[in-house]
């Protein structure tokens, strides 16, 4: 399981180098689903779509930004995510279905976060009830344009009440912040000047049972002011484990005898 989540700051011109980076990441990365925050497109198509993922095994939901504001996609897999339902709100979307080899239901959740104090309180609120539903299996992604303390904000004021807001929701959901790797903060200002930790995957602790080793880690910032964040299993992305050994086994005088006839075993008993 891969997943990809970017505040693109725009996606608006097919052929300019903000697209083109899109598609570079998801041919390099390849993920099973791509998230996208503020596509500011007011029309999608086939085209557009299969120009970014690079082949036809895709399907795809859109909602349309207003005006040159907001705007959310996802892009899955086909031979990864089977989608069974769409679920469309304000400042969110999501696609509930079954993963390759799973015989469960999961929904994915593309999210783009008000930045008003009362909004924030209805939707997240709203969100909660929403998750009522008998799903077990939750993975939110996206931009919730909102701290949860203050070593996530640099050079910008950080304000208590709207990260109780959001850290009351992952409370009261139960839900699990997977930690990201990689740089600290995930949106920088275009004067470089204030920092803050805005992208992050938030998921039930089903998911940690189900996928032992996810990990997410943010991929280098380049055409947009958000970096975008990777979710993925390490343990089908990077094959063995590696083995470790301490270096003072080499200095008993029996270990080689005994790694030896071991490895005489496991090779005559693949």
């Amino acid at each position: 399981m891969k997943i990809i989540s970017l505040n693109v700051s725009g996606l608006r011109k097919v052929g300019k180098v903000r697209f083109n980076w899109v598609r570079d990441l998801i041919r390099f990365h390849s993920p099973d689903i791509f998230a996208i925050q503020e596509s500011k497109r007011v029309n999608i198509n086939d085209f557009i779509i299969e120009n970014l993922w690079g082949n036809q095994n895709y399907e795809y939901v859109f909602k349309l930004a207003v005006g040159f504001s907001g705007g959310l996609i996802l892009v899955w897999n086909l031979l990864k995510f089977s989608m069974s339902q769409v679920v469309e709100k304000e400042f969110f979307l999501a696609i509930t279905g079954k993963w390759a080899g799973k015989d469960y239901e999961s929904i994915v959740v593309n999210v783009s976060g008000p930045n008003n104090d009362s909004r924030k309180h209805k939707f997240w609120e709203s969100f909660e009830n929403i998750m009522q539903v008998n799903i077990v299996y939750w993975i939110i992604c996206g931009d919730f344009n909102e701290v949860r303390r203050d070593s996530e904000r640099k050079n910008c004021v950080f304000m208590d009440h709207r990260a109780k807001i959001l850290n009351d929701f992952i409370d009261r959901a139960q839900l699990i912040e997977i930690p990201l790797g990689g740089m600290k903060f995930t949106r920088i200002s275009d004067d470089v000047l204030k920092y803050s930790k805005l992208d992050r995957f938030l998921v039930l602790e089903s998911c940690i049972e189900s996928w032992v080793d996810l990990v997410a880690c943010t991929i280098d910032r380049k055409y947009s002011d958000h970096c975008p964040i990777i979710l993925k299993d390490s343990n089908n992305d990077f094959g063995s484990r590696p083995v470790r050994i301490f270096k003072s086994w080499f200095e008993d005088e029996e270990s080689e005898d005994l790694i030896k006839s071991t490895w005489g075993i496991v090779t005559r008993n693949p």
